[in-house]
């Protein structure tokens, strides 16, 4: 069985894989990887977006999370902190790199990379998201389980309680520091 298992893939700088791993693995240079994951507190519609950057030593580039209010659904959350992933490390001058895009929410992988197009809400955010592909060099978007995605999934959390817009560049704080850690090493922070 091999590594990665290839779909489809619409744009000519862009693919899809599914990765089978039990833990976070390292991206292979050139490429670097942004893991992203959305949070979800149904009780008071609050949403925790998170995205952080490694590359291939897991070193952190870029660590992002913001909380957002509203009722949407929970894959629209998802295409948001992809969103919000890819916009950030272009800002910060990312652009024309490699990338590897990470997240737990398979679906949306799969409907980033559709031929088909959505004319709901999601659908519109998901060509936005389908813009910043072509700021990049190349886009593999990933599929791994939660237990591969635990600094995203810790920066969403994490936007659940402290809302406000966050940004760490190359060195974070010693809460992501840790699970950043405990991923390269392969263990549980």
């Amino acid at each position: 069985m091999s590594e990665f298992h290839s779909a489809f893939s619409p744009l000519p700088n862009a693919s899809i894989t599914v990765c089978p791993l039990e833990r976070w693995a390292l991206p292979q240079f050139p490429f670097l990887k942004l893991n992203v994951d959305g949070a979800v507190n149904l009780h008071n519609g609050t949403r925790g977006l998170g995205a952080v950057l490694r590359n291939e030593r897991g070193e952190l580039l870029l660590a992002v999370c913001k909380g957002m209010f509203g009722h949407f659904s929970r894959k629209a959350t998802e295409i948001y902190v992809a969103a919000l992933g890819l916009q950030a490390i272009f800002y910060v001058g990312f652009h024309l790199d490699n990338i590897i895009l990470e997240m737990d929410a398979q679906t949306v992988v799969h409907d980033l990379l559709s031929t088909n197009h959505d004319w709901s809400v999601e659908g519109a955010l998901l060509e936005e998201v389908k813009t910043f592909f072509r700021f990049f060099n190349s886009v593999i978007c990933t599929y791994t389980p939660r237990k591969c995605n635990r600094a995203a999934h810790v920066l969403a959390r994490n936007a659940l309680l402290f809302p406000a817009f966050q940004v760490w560049i190359e060195e974070g704080p010693q809460w992501l520091s840790d699970v950043l850690i405990a991923d390269v090493n392969g263990s549980v922070a």
